[in-house]
């Protein structure tokens, strides 16, 4: 594990990070989550909120005045963000260098695969009511210039998966089917066999068998197994049969710490 210094911080003016359900205190922790989580500086995160942390929380009073300066004289974001861990020595030249092509490669994407990308990086930090507002966003129209259909089909589907997560399987079904009408993908159609395995009352798995040959049905049938046998298994399900163990109070006491905290994990997801 390697050493890092980190200079005086204000703890009462650290970032609130909402995706990530952190804060952070010091100009190498800001450095750490703009190299690792560029598309949290690319948008909303940037201004003056983070240029007022970097003065008043992380002690960075010039690099926050520069900063300021730059914005305001219209300099592109791309060079401003990858200059933040390179002013602290959190990374080289040369690698500021690659990050900044990195940025520059983002800012080229068109606008909704941008933001097809940024739907994505929600879905990945399990925000997924989050990731279904960004791919609404860009399904709805809401951005300039049009959508290929391979891309509105690819979006259904990363939205369609955002549902399904959100235990919303009718709405997930509708939106992998019109992503499977589009892209005619045998993943999407695994998802939507899966989905019926999962949810039987949505009615769809006879609809679908059809496209299905009898060895991959059986090869999907065994893969959805093995997944629900790990979840089974798993430390989640482990906890929930050591509760059932124990004293009636304990137990009571044990199950609604459980509920709780599903609750707040959910609510988390929204």
């Amino acid at each position: 594990m390697g050493l890092m210094l980190c200079g005086t911080a204000n703890s009462a003016c650290a970032l609130w990070l909402e995706e990530l359900g952190l804060r952070i205190y010091t100009a190498e922790e800001l450095s750490y989550c703009i190299l690792k989580y560029p598309l949290l500086f690319m948008d909303e995160l940037f201004g003056e909120a983070l240029f007022y942390f970097l003065a008043e929380g992380a002690g960075e009073t010039v690099l926050a005045a520069e900063l300021r300066e730059l914005s305001a004289a219209g300099v592109d974001r791309t060079v401003l963000l990858s200059k933040i861990p390179e002013a602290i020595g959190y990374c080289n030249a040369q690698e500021a260098a690659r990050f900044r092509l990195g940025l520059q490669k983002l800012k080229s994407l068109s606008q909704a695969e941008y933001w097809k990308k940024k739907g994505d990086f929600l879905f990945s930090l399990r925000k997924f009511g989050k990731a279904v507002a960004v791919y609404e966003r860009v399904l709805n129209g809401e951005l300039s210039g049009g959508i290929s259909l391979s891309l509105r089909g690819r979006l259904l589907c990363g939205e369609g998966c955002a549902y399904a997560n959100l235990f919303l399987s009718e709405k997930a079904y509708r939106c992998f089917v019109e992503a499977y009408e589009l892209l005619k993908d045998r993943n999407i159609l695994k998802r939507i066999y899966f989905l019926s395995l999962i949810e039987p009352t949505i009615g769809v798995r006879e609809r679908y068998l059809s496209a299905v040959e009898g060895e991959t049905q059986l090869s999907w049938d065994r893969e959805y197994e093995e997944a629900r046998q790990r979840a089974a298994s798993g430390a989640e399900s482990r906890r929930v049969a050591e509760i059932f163990k124990g004293d009636p109070v304990q137990r009571a006491a044990a199950a609604a710490e459980t509920v709780r905290r599903w609750k707040e994990e959910y609510r988390s997801m929204l």
